[in-house]
């Protein structure tokens, strides 16, 4: 079974605190919202004919502080 790229993308430590975008099979990041907001409106001109799709991928103790509260909850 192949792993889908966005997948892949988001499980790779490199990106951890990371805004990724994709377009096709293009992946573009950026660290802080202003700068995704920036490289959004631009891809937006570029791929207009293409499906964009954004997503955050939190840092790995975000993830597990955020489960650890859950659990005591």
């Amino acid at each position: 079974m192949k792993t889908s790229i966005p997948f892949k993308q988001m499980s790779d430590p490199v990106n951890q605190g990371k805004h990724l975008i994709f377009v096709g099979r293009k992946v573009f990041r950026a660290r802080t919202g202003p700068q995704t907001l920036r490289l959004l409106k631009q891809l937006r001109k570029k791929y207009a004919h293409q499906k964009i799709a954004l997503t955050y991928v939190p840092k790995a103790d975000a993830l597990i502080l955020f489960h650890a509260y859950c659990l005591s909850l």
